[in-house]
């Protein structure tokens, strides 16, 4: 995957794991374990928009358990790579980015920012449900 990939360059000591469709109760055990043995965790969120559904597209399994990561008190910080939205879900996130998408060059562009390798320069062309996030909120650093 490339964005495992992309963190153990910009990255000391790096741990992976997956959560996916297929993924069983003993799997979400475990990732939850490396996030608590973590300083920092990235939650890469790969769900795309599926327009006129009336959801963001997660599953109730996936997001409690983003939920019980954010309950950590560890410094956390969601990656959004396709749909914005999903913060309408977890307003308990900290730091949240997003990119719209998860093709390389956005993979690239969103591992540079958080390693500080570029600034960080946008706003939001939407409007997010259930935040004080309105369309036009923006960050520059």
């Amino acid at each position: 995957m490339l964005f495992h990939k992309l963190s153990d360059n910009n990255f000391f000591e790096v741990k992976h794991f997956a959560i996916n469709d297929r993924s069983i109760e003993k799997d979400f055990y475990k990732a939850f374990e490396i996030a608590k043995a973590s300083d920092l965790i990235l939650l890469p969120l790969f769900i795309k928009v599926k327009a006129y559904r009336g959801t963001v597209g997660l599953s109730i399994d996936k997001l409690n358990f983003i939920k019980k990561i954010l309950r950590l008190k560890i410094p956390a910080v969601v990656l959004s790579l396709g749909n914005p939205y999903l913060l309408s879900l977890i307003p308990a996130s900290v730091t949240y980015l997003c990119a719209y998408g998860d093709s390389p060059v956005s993979q690239i562009a969103m591992m540079k920012a958080i390693s500080g390798e570029i600034k960080l320069n946008g706003k939001l062309p939407i409007s997010i449900p259930r935040t004080k996030y309105s369309a036009g909120h923006g960050i520059t650093t």
